[in-house]
């Protein structure tokens, strides 16, 4: 059974053989393509290339065990390392804070007390940053600062989708340009209950050089966060109903940008303006919404629906959607 089952695999095509062990590692794992590699020599041969091809790792240990796996791996696996979801925080504790209940101040968050997230975050991505392709970044701690771990000093030349899921004091100045020359897709969303993510992502923001980016998203945001960044991608102000004509506080680095995602949801009373105040908001995001509607460049209103749950980061880390 086994001599048969190693003709019938040689008798296809190789490039067909590659294609399936390339869809069938996509689970964030490493386990499959652990699976493959020891079936037998065939298939061990053509899976060790995609040994890292797509993981999700969380927590400072786990990150640490993968980029020691990774620099012992052949050639062969280290630069095929193409999809990569990474969490500052280990499983254990991010379902412990998704469980809390909403505190009473937005800045009532997790603290670990420690910069080894950083350190570890900071070591993989300098293993990866050439060959990544997809990153999503979900940052729970309030001690990870992301243009330490990630961002500070490199250039992801390969990197074609980027989606931040963070609490926004994660955010810090950036004095370098963060160069992602072939990004076409960001994604930016609020983790675990509500907080001010404008103006703090604006240096971010700002810091950001992706030339050929396309589509952005900002999630799970306020209404009056959610108004203030869609102004300034757009440079659209709903008030005089044209293009502003103050200082330049667009973002002119999101010129390119034709499609904007935005998602808002009512945010607990204690974190929010008035109830008037939400829906003068949303009335002017339905202005842009409305006013871009058949132009070149639109914006996309989705009104309701929840924190953007960690299997759907897993998703958007396979590269696939």
């Amino acid at each position: 059974m086994q001599s048969s089952a190693l003709t019938s695999q040689a008798d296809l095509p190789v490039e067909l053989i590659e294609r399936i062990v390339q869809l069938a590692v996509v689970d964030g794992t490493g386990r499959t393509a652990t699976a493959l590699r020891l079936t037998n020599r065939y298939l061990s041969k053509v899976a060790e290339p995609y040994r890292f091809y797509c993981m999700a790792v969380e927590g400072p240990e786990r990150i640490e065990r993968l980029a020691t796996a990774i620099r012992n791996a052949s050639p062969r696996a280290r630069n095929n390392c193409c999809h990569l979801l990474l969490s500052d925080v280990s499983k254990d504790t991010r379902i412990e804070l998704e469980g809390r209940e909403i505190p009473q101040h937005w800045y009532e968050v997790y603290f670990s007390r420690n910069e080894e997230a950083n350190l570890v975050m900071c070591g993989l991505l300098e293993l990866l940053n050439r060959t990544l392709e997809t990153l999503v970044l979900a940052i729970y701690d309030g001690c990870s600062d992301l243009h330490k771990s990630v961002f500070h000093g490199k250039t992801l030349p390969e990197l074609r989708r980027l989606s931040v899921h963070t609490r926004t004091g994660t955010f810090n100045r950036y004095h370098d340009k963060i160069s992602l020359p072939k990004l076409s897709s960001m994604r930016l969303s609020t983790a675990l209950y509500f907080s001010e993510m404008y103006p703090q992502s604006l240096p971010f923001l700002r810091a950001v050089d992706a030339p050929a980016l396309t589509s952005l998203s900002f999630l799970y945001l306020r209404p009056v966060d959610a108004l203030a960044l869609a102004q300034r991608v757009l440079d659209v102000d709903p008030l005089r109903r044209t293009k502003s004509v103050r200082e330049p506080r667009h973002l002119p680095n999101f010129q390119a940008v034709t499609r904007l995602v935005v998602q808002v949801a009512q945010a607990p009373t204690q974190c929010i303006l008035s109830q008037a105040g939400q829906e003068r908001h949303l009335e002017g995001l339905r202005w842009i919404a409305d006013h871009l509607a058949n132009q070149a460049r639109r914006l996309e209103l989705i009104e309701s629906g929840p924190p953007v749950p960690f299997r759907v980061l897993k998703e958007w880390a396979t590269g696939q959607d």
